[in-house]
């Protein structure tokens, strides 16, 4: 019964993210994570969404010498 509340409350985030056009969504904590999960399942906004840590590792470009070591068995 929650979540079914929450979606309709979650009417205005759809319109607020529509409105700017965006195809990716960075969010900031799990509750808003899942909010936008929950939004594109239900209103299939056809965005893609992630928290900022994992695209800021896929963006750092590491110098080799600090790059970890293999373990050699």
């Amino acid at each position: 019964m929650y979540r079914q509340q929450r979606n309709v409350g979650l009417k205005v985030k759809r319109d607020q993210i529509l409105a700017t056009g965006a195809k990716l969504v960075i969010s900031p904590c799990h509750n808003c994570w899942d909010a936008i999960r929950d939004l594109e399942e239900i209103y299939e906004l056809g965005i893609k969404w992630s928290f900022l840590k994992p695209l800021l590792i896929k963006m750092a470009i590491i110098p080799e010498h600090l790059k970890p070591k293999e373990e050699v068995e």
